[in-house]
């Protein structure tokens, strides 16, 4: 399999113009998560790393424990990975976690995200060695879930969006 090429430094020129209730960027690759209705940041979505030479990024998310389970975290990240997919054509889309973080294994597998494996003692977090487990999705098997959760719906309108400086 070949990977579809691309001209040189193209970028995209419409993108979505993240109707997502909850995030507004704020720069470096990071969206905040905001309650608009208390105009309170909880949080922060956005790229952690990007190669631009295997069009593949890893996706990072952190929100405040008080408002996990919410769906913050889940419309948050669905509207960075559309960016990634569709906006700058990226091929996969990966997320970590420390072994044990059911949150975020839970957000991951929501988020239609296949678990490929665990790399042993590969942080040093707190004064101790931690597992990370990955999980990844690629851009059809997002595109087929975004599919169905339309439902025959039209997609999204595009507008003109800032890039991300990642």
């Amino acid at each position: 399999n070949k990977r579809p090429e691309r001209p040189e430094r193209e970028k995209p020129r419409f993108c979505d113009p993240f109707a997502c209730r909850n995030c507004q960027h704020i720069g470096n690759g990071d969206f905040a998560v905001i309650v608009k209705d208390e105009n309170k940041m909880i949080g922060t979505c956005g790229f952690t790393s990007i190669s631009e030479k295997d069009s593949a990024a890893e996706i990072g998310f952190v929100l405040n424990p008080l408002y996990h389970q919410k769906g913050y975290g889940y419309e948050a990240a669905l509207e960075v990975m559309r960016l990634g997919f569709f906006c700058f054509g990226f091929n996969r889309i990966e997320a970590r976690c420390m072994k044990g973080n059911q949150s975020s294994r839970a957000l991951m597998k929501k988020l239609g995200m296949q678990y490929e494996g665990c790399a042993r003692q590969l942080m040093f977090v707190k004064g101790a060695y931690r597992d990370i487990e990955t999980c990844s999705i690629l851009k059809n098997e997002f595109a087929e879930k975004i599919k169905e959760q339309r439902k025959g719906d039209e997609p999204p309108p595009y507008l003109p969006f800032p890039m991300l400086t990642a």
